[in-house]
């Protein structure tokens, strides 16, 4: 068996903004995401630091290779945060373990 490194990125952007991250990942290949709603929980110091002014959020998540991932997140940060249009927050974290069915239906 064939081992793959993986990690799973979350992309959170105000409401409405989901869509621009979702541009980005097919312009890029990445065909399967999936995006919730969320609503900010911080408070206005830490609102402050991030500049996060609206409370309404979408997370937008997706699953990577580990090369593809620094890729990825350089592209989303030039395409959607470095000029300060856009605000939000990318990170990403391996994974250890993901289910064969998830594994096969991503394309790996």
């Amino acid at each position: 068996m064939q081992k793959y490194k993986l990690e799973i990125m979350l992309a959170v952007v105000n409401e409405g903004e989901a869509e621009l991250v979702q541009k980005v990942l097919d312009n890029n290949g990445i065909e399967h995401s999936f995006v919730c709603m969320a609503k900010g929980t911080a408070n206005s110091q830490i609102e402050n630091l991030f500049s996060f002014g609206i409370m309404e959020k979408e997370i937008v998540s997706f699953i990577v290779s580990s090369s593809e991932s620094k890729v990825l997140f350089k592209k989303l940060y030039e395409e959607l945060f470095k000029n300060d249009e856009h605000k939000g927050l990318l990170l990403t974290m391996p994974l250890n373990a993901i289910s064969s069915d998830l594994f096969q239906n991503l394309g790996f």
